[in-house]
């Protein structure tokens, strides 16, 4: 089952001291110092963007729980009847180590990755039932919750952080479990969103559909009745053609 989680925004106690005519110099001095501070880091966080020279952040689905590697779209049978199908997710932001400070701060650098928010869209027949998520996506002390959120119809929303990665590797999401309405070309999961790398920027997801309809049964076995009959025709013109050249 999907949870729903839904984020609520509290204003912190003392958020109105400044609007108090009471407030001393030195509440406004450490206000604009904590301020400047937050900019610095968030500066010293696009330069070290800019400094790396990253791929994509890739997204992928397996058939089954074993890890077979990015090898395209995996396609699903969307045939009313064919009851839940089970898909499994990945994410790589590639193998290549950092050089630098500690993964996960502003001094890493390398692959890995330290976060991930994704949004599972979906359009035509298929339906998405549930998501499960990896609750061990999170290996620091910290054991930050792996959120999901139904965004709104078709769409699907989650986002996980891990501040105790050491080195790049594929992270595992979960499993999505999905049902087909009935034979639609059009049907597909599309994955779009952004990932935390080791420096903590901010690393595009490759926007690409990651689960597309597999042909129906009848269509397959129509393909193969007329590769048949082109075969058997073509082997009789073969004995045609060595009759007369007899």
């Amino acid at each position: 089952m999907i949870n729903q989680l839904p984020f609520e925004m509290t204003a912190p106690p003392g958020a109105r001291l400044l609007q108090s005519p009471s407030v001393s110099w030195r509440v406004v001095l450490a206000v604009t110092l904590v301020m400047g501070i937050v900019i610095a880091l968030c500066v010293g966080a696009a330069d070290s963007a800019s400094a790396q020279t990253l791929e994509p952040v890739q997204v992928y689905a397996t058939y089954g729980s074993a890890d077979t590697g990015p090898n395209g779209p995996v396609s699903i049978l969307d045939t009313a009847g064919a009851g839940i199908q089970r898909v499994y997710f990945w994410a790589t932001g590639g193998s290549e180590e950092g050089a630098t400070g500690p993964v996960c701060t502003q001094e890493g650098g390398g692959d890995a990755l330290c976060g991930i928010s994704f949004t599972l869209s979906v359009t035509g027949g298929y339906q998405m039932v549930g998501f499960l998520p990896n609750l061990d996506f999170d290996k620091s002390d910290a054991h930050l919750p792996f959120r999901m959120m139904l965004a709104s119809t078709g769409k699907l929303v989650g986002n996980a952080f891990d501040l105790g990665v050491a080195t790049p590797e594929i992270r595992y999401l979960g499993e999505l479990r999905l049902r087909a309405n009935g034979a639609n070309d059009d049907s597909q999961i599309v994955v779009t969103g952004d990932a935390i790398g080791a420096d903590l920027s901010m690393r595009n997801i490759t926007q690409e559909a990651i689960i597309v309809p597999e042909p129906a049964a009848p269509l397959m076995l129509g393909a193969g009745v007329l590769c048949l009959l082109l075969s058997v025709s073509t082997r009789r013109r073969h004995s045609l053609s060595e009759l007369r050249a007899r």
